[in-house]
């Protein structure tokens, strides 16, 4: 019987964004009372959830991340706003991205093809976005998301999508590793 893997396709951040974004984590930190703050090397762009893959269904991936990196060109965008999704008093706090649109449309190429391998469809509104902190409760004096956008005023670092990787999510302690295990470049030339 095959291994399984924990996998799922995203947009890997470079060095300098991890740095800036690790920077700006300290700075929400400050307007929190606990969160648990995403590590420096796990901040990234979600496409596709996996889940648990039999190794043997890799190769296949690999080939439809091909595929789809053929078909979609690579782009510039912009981190955006923070934001949140909320539940209850706590929060995962998040910067946004802009494009979203064509991370929309490489997402659902992706979508059609995993079909073919028995992937369902994500039925839920695709959010292009970078977690920064997990389960964060505001102080007092900090009333939201809003506040928190208005007291940060972040950069707005360019992003060049420029790659789908496959990423492996590895348990190592406590913490959770994304390890890079495949990438293909999207193409440079209008398709």
């Amino acid at each position: 019987m095959s291994e399984s893997k924990r996998l799922f396709i995203g947009i890997e951040l470079n060095q300098i964004h991890k740095e800036n974004l690790s920077e700006t984590n300290k700075r929400i930190m400050m307007h929190l009372k606990e969160g648990h703050p995403t590590p420096r090397d796990n901040y990234h762009i979600t496409l596709r959830f996996l889940g648990e893959t039999r190794e043997n269904r890799i190769p296949v991936i690999e080939e439809i991340m091909q595929e789809v990196a053929m078909k979609s060109q690579l782009f510039l965008t912009y981190m955006a706003e923070l934001d949140e999704f909320r539940k209850g008093d706590r929060s995962t706090i998040w910067m946004g991205v802009k494009s979203r649109e064509k991370l929309a449309e490489i997402r659902e190429l992706l979508d059609e093809e995993l079909e073919k391998l028995f992937y369902k469809k994500d039925p839920s509104t695709y959010v292009p976005h970078i977690t920064l902190v997990r389960n964060g409760e505001y102080l007092e004096n900090v009333e939201g998301i809003e506040e928190l956008n208005h007291k940060m005023k972040l950069p707005k670092l360019p992003i060049l999508m420029d790659k789908l990787v496959l990423f492996e999510s590895v348990k190592e302690g406590e913490e959770q590793k994304y390890i890079n295990i495949y990438e293909t470049p999207l193409n440079v030339k209008r398709v």
